[in-house]
């Protein structure tokens, strides 16, 4: 699909190295805006407030186009979940792969596959994104996996990429990064996805992500940025490639200190709160459930209906080792847990 939105011949703009700047702000997470010569931007995964994350997306971050990479509250701004998402009503959001003009910025989408085992539920699909703007090719590669040879092929020439690194390997692991920073060889690479722990009031949380600094100490030829944006053209890539890391914005602060009340809604919210339905159910009907709306009446019973009301998400899946899979999210805050295969048939 083809979207123009005020469309021009930027095709032989495209192909030659223009030495024009554009800036690349960083803002937490995964969300980078990109701004072009001409002053057009591009919003690439805004993340929901409190989802998993513990911090909130800024207010005001306008964007005359937003791209999403996948459904997830880290990637969409909560969309899908039904939260408020944080760009205005009017601004085109793009989800899809191909091919779209925003003035002097030509962005194509192409099909990837979300890193393993994330995403069953939206059916792992990623779009990653290829923003040209100025002669420069920027790739966001969402939450992508492994790169197939036919993508490396199509996205072509990458001048910048963002991919999802941290010093857990919660999306790629580290072959699977190095095989990327091979092929497609991009002269920056710009990490993206971990955790910030000046943005976390809880040391546990997110849970399973790690921060940047351990992977970087490994890594040669890493320069830590001091600020959130960083002007980039065609000829000053750097002839040596290079990692990129940086801070994320100013208007991205940690949220205020959680009253009692509010830390006990968030203990009591939790994936442990469906374990014991869970079972029940298992019991009853020899399979486990598939769906919170068949969960939903013995959590009542358990636990009440003001509490079974709380969560924003609930996610059921059966492994193949016949366990159960519970991941939650209740007032910004996620868990997962697996529930044994033998100790739902104990007594």
């Amino acid at each position: 699909m083809i979207l123009s939105l005020a469309v021009r011949n930027v095709g032989a703009q495209d192909a030659a190295k223009e030495d024009r700047a554009i800036t690349v702000e960083y803002i937490a997470h995964s969300c980078f805006r990109v701004t072009s010569p001409s002053g057009k931007q591009v919003l690439i995964d805004p993340y929901a407030s409190r989802v998993w994350l513990g911090y909130d997306f800024p207010p005001g971050v306008r964007a005359d186009a937003v791209l999403i990479s996948h459904p997830h509250y880290d990637h969409d701004g909560g969309e899908a979940m039904g939260r408020p998402v944080p760009w205005a009503a009017n601004t085109p959001v793009l989800r899809q792969p191909g091919t779209n003009q925003l003035d002097d910025i030509t962005v194509v989408g192409f099909a990837g596959k979300h890193a393993d085992p994330w995403g069953k539920e939206f059916g792992q699909s990623n779009t990653i994104w290829l923003v040209k703007v100025a002669g420069l090719r920027i790739v966001h590669l969402g939450d992508n996996g492994p790169l197939r040879e036919d993508t490396i092929q199509s996205v072509g020439r990458v001048d910048v990429l963002m991919m999802p690194i941290d010093s857990q390997f919660h999306i790629l692991k580290a072959d699977q990064i190095a095989a990327i920073r091979n092929r497609p060889s991009p002269p920056i690479l710009i990490p993206m996805h971990y955790r910030h722990g000046d943005l976390e009031r809880n040391p546990n949380r997110p849970e399973q992500l790690g921060g940047i600094d351990d992977w970087a100490k490994g890594e040669a030829d890493v320069r830590y940025l001091t600020a959130n944006k960083q002007d980039f053209s065609f000829d000053s890539l750097p002839k040596k490639p290079e990692v990129l890391i940086f801070k994320h914005s100013p208007l991205v602060k940690p949220p205020p200190n959680m009253n009692e009340k509010e830390k006990l809604v968030q203990v009591v919210g939790g994936a442990l709160d469906l374990i014991g339905p869970a079972v029940a159910f298992r019991q009853t009907h020899q399979r486990w459930p598939t769906s919170y709306i068949e969960l939903s009446p013995l959590v009542e019973q358990s636990v009440g209906k003001a509490q079974a009301r709380r969560y924003d998400r609930v996610d059921l899946t059966e492994l193949p080792d016949g366990s159960l899979e519970i991941y939650s999210v209740a007032h910004g805050q996620t868990n997962r847990i697996t529930l044994p295969f033998k100790e739902t048939n104990q007594k």
